[in-house]
């Protein structure tokens, strides 16, 4: 026990009292800022540990001095999770922040506490583009985005002592559902004899600690959630396959204490994806389903595709108003009105007019030899028709190097000249047709036939592309470039496309994707992507058809720009695996992009 110098944060300029408090709460009072060492010789011991942060003054009774005696005081949050920790708290209250509870947001403003499978909802520190591995952003699109997917307060490799140090910043939020993912690391470093120390109290946990220990740090994040407006999710924990069954039996434990946590606490859930994800979750060390992770802990875009599919199913009964429902296709749609919708064609009702695409590529030829060379690799499909100086009418391609790259390809006809030239590929079959302010694009040794057939709505079209891939990440895209005119530095914008797939094994990704870019008045560029159901990492999508929403997350385009380059709007399908035309199908029912008011996060 120690005794410190602790001042009150409602009341600064108030003098400090003297207060017999734990060891670790002494410490976390000095190392916030609240308090200092009652004797001066003891202070470099209470400052082990590096600063806490000061914030969200909490009202909590204490015990202190050596009878044990309660007192009331308001401690900085961080303090209050090590009082927490060392049993030494016999009430907490709920943040007051700045003297000002948190206002809290509605039930479907939505947020991950977690570790790295949290952290796969964005791809990058801005957190711009969504990931396809992440259960929670394949839940919203297959909900038709109901849902408000904001902040992932997730770190790769934390557990939840770790992630401890970001409840103040979700408290602050003021999140309506929190989802905790948490609990596989703590159990994969308590394996044998193995341990860590509590990044709060210190403690030694090993595997005889670590179920009430995880179970603990997780309550305590969930209590605190709950004391300030939001409910709760909490995923059960699902292991990994490298668990031994010591490991697997703890994560049993744990999920056994959840389950009674939250059948015991209002507005506390659990969503148990284990029999969706693991081929039998009774077994000794359950494994993953085949081709559902790819390194044996994390879920790849096929399993969470199926997690997110149950996931959804969880999120209606807890969230039943929806921030966002699809959309009437009508005519505010069709032209951009008031530049509250950007694109030049949204729903298609412009069914004729776009560009099919073409790839082209640097050769050379010599007059009498059905071989060309390439020099620069271009991904010129075999099949296809190809034109060029020298090249006869009629001629396709019959070989390639491997993936396209650069080399020699071998034509269907002789050349009949020879020089340096450029090979022009036709990549969409001949007889398609692509609506108005689109282009249709491939890349690798991808082709495709394109076709435009009326929406059951009868206002506008639906665009219906078919690939043939040759190989594993060919692609097929369609792209609408958005009239400088129409967005202006500043804007907050959003986009959204609906889409239906069918031969869905045959794609990895069906990526939505916003590109903006300018200059600043230094000539500097300063463009924001985002994108949706980003799949960078998995081999495999889901293998059954589905129908999707997907939506971007709100992004600014940078008020700094001073000169406007372009924007553009696409939705990217990427190859799982070869595949002969007509065996998959996307039809994409509208591509938009929405000027709004403000950032709703």
């Amino acid at each position: 026990m120690k005794s410190i110098l602790l001042w009150d944060g409602r009341f600064p300029d108030r003098a400090p009292e003297r207060v017999s408090v734990a060891d670790a709460v002494a410490s976390a009072a000095v190392r916030s800022g609240v308090a200092a060492a009652a004797n001066s010789a003891e202070a470099g011991e209470l400052s082990v540990g590096g600063p806490l942060d000061p914030g969200m003054l909490t009202e909590v009774v204490i015990q202190h001095g050596a009878s044990g005696a309660m007192r009331r005081v308001f401690l900085p949050y961080s303090v209050v999770m090590v009082g927490a920790a060392a049993g030494v708290l016999a009430s907490i209250g709920t943040p007051i922040g700045s003297g000002i509870a948190p206002p809290t947001k509605p039930l479907f403003y939505i947020a991950d506490w977690a570790d790295s499978r949290g952290a796969a909802d964005y791809l990058d520190p801005a957190q711009a583009n969504r990931g396809a591995l992440s259960p929670l952003n394949w839940a919203n699109d297959l909900a038709g985005a109901n849902y408000l997917v904001g902040q992932s307060f997730s770190v790769a490799g934390d557990r939840t002592d770790q992630g401890l140090a970001r409840v103040p910043a979700i408290v602050a939020a003021g999140m309506g559902t929190v989802r905790i993912y948490f609990g596989a690391n703590n159990f994969a470093q308590t394996g044998g004899a193995a341990t860590y120390t509590h990044a709060v109290s210190g403690a030694v946990i090993g595997s005889g600690q670590v179920v009430a220990q995880t179970f603990a740090d997780v309550k305590q994040a969930a209590d605190a959630f709950l004391a300030s407006g939001a409910q709760v999710l909490i995923e059960l924990e699902v292991g990994a396959n490298g668990y031994d069954a010591t490991q697997a039996q703890n994560a049993r434990l744990y999920n056994a204490m959840v389950i009674a946590y939250a059948n015991a606490t209002p507005n506390v859930y659990y969503h148990d994806m284990r029999a969706i994800v693991l081929v039998d979750p009774a077994a000794a060390i359950p494994q993953f389903k085949a081709k559902f992770s790819e390194d044996g802990t994390h879920l790849n875009a096929r399993g969470s595709y199926y997690a997110g599919k149950s996931l959804r199913a969880k999120l209606a009964q807890i969230v039943p108003a929806p921030y966002f429902t699809v959309p009437t296709r009508d005519n505010v749609t069709l032209p951009a009105a008031g530049r509250l919708q950007l694109a030049s064609n949204p729903v298609f009702a412009v069914a004729s007019g776009g560009a099919l695409g073409t790839v082209s590529a640097p050769a050379t030829t010599t007059s009498g030899s059905a071989t060309v060379v390439v020099t620069l690799a271009a991904g010129l499909p075999i099949g296809v028709p190809v034109t060029g100086t020298g090249i006869p009418a009629n001629t396709t391609i019959l070989s390639r190097p491997a993936n396209g790259g650069a080399g020699e390809y071998v034509l269907s006809n002789a050349a009949t000249a020879s020089g340096s030239i450029t090979m022009v590929a036709s990549t969409v079959a001949a007889g398609s047709v692509m609506p108005g302010s689109c282009n249709a694009v491939t890349a690798g040794g991808a082709t495709m036939t394109t076709s435009v057939v009326a929406d059951a709505s009868g206002i506008g079209s639906n665009v219906i592309l078919s690939p043939k891939f040759l190989a594993a990440n060919d692609a097929v895209r369609l792209v609408s470039d958005i009239a400088l005119a129409n967005w202006s530095p500043g804007d907050f914008i959003e986009a959204y496309a609906e889409i239906e797939v069918t031969g869905a094994a045959n794609l990895r990704a069906i990526q939505l994707e916003v590109s903006v870019n300018g200059t600043n008045s230094s000539g500097v560029q300063v463009g924001q992507p985002t994108q949706d159901m980003n799949n960078g990492a998995s081999t495999v999508g889901p293998d059954e058809d589905y129908v999707l929403f997907e939506r971007t997350r709100v992004i600014q385009i940078s008020p700094a720009m001073t000169t406007k380059a372009f924007m553009s709007i696409g939705l990217r399908g990427i190859a799982a695996q070869a595949a002969a035309a007509g065996a998959t199908s996307i039809r994409i029912k509208r591509l938009v992009v929405n000027r709004l008011p403000a950032s709703p996060y």
